[in-house]
């Protein structure tokens, strides 16, 4: 395969590791704002008034205010963060590539030690995602250097 070619589907491969993680961040604000109307979603599962509504208010209502606090800062801001560096990396801004590849370290080690003290099918896909997007980013801000 011609040099050419191969570097095309290598960034074609990038931009959807990069809209992936996209996807995943407004995964996160959706999951903060659960938090923040934490309240209002148990009133409306008390007024829905079916077997299931009344399992999963109970589910909700069992979560601590300190975990729904906690909830809040890690989904807001995660979701946040990965969405500024989406728009950075989708738009070639130069500062944006280090930083992912900082941040999707950082989180890929913090999903390591996860998974060592309490295994997730789950925390293993976005682990596999992001080292995935660690190689992807850091390729394309190889090439981007050079040229």
């Amino acid at each position: 395969m011609e040099q050419s070619r191969k570097e095309y589907i290598f960034h074609k491969v990038f931009f959807a590791t990069v809209l992936v993680n996209g996807c995943i961040a407004l995964a996160d604000i959706t999951a903060g704002c659960f938090f923040l109307f934490k309240q209002q979603i148990t009133a409306y599962l008390y007024f829905a008034n079916n077997p299931v509504s009344h399992t999963l208010q109970s589910a909700v209502m069992s979560i601590s205010t300190q975990n729904q606090i906690m909830g809040i800062i890690y989904f807001f801001s995660h979701g946040i963060v990965k969405l500024i560096l989406v728009w950075g990396l989708l738009t070639n801004r130069l500062w944006a590539y280090p930083f992912a590849i900082l941040l999707l370290s950082g989180f890929t080690l913090y999903q390591m030690y996860d998974l060592i003290t309490r295994f997730s099918f789950f925390t293993l896909l976005l682990l596999t995602v992001n080292i995935i997007t660690i190689f992807f980013i850091s390729r394309e801000y190889r090439q981007i250097v050079v040229q």
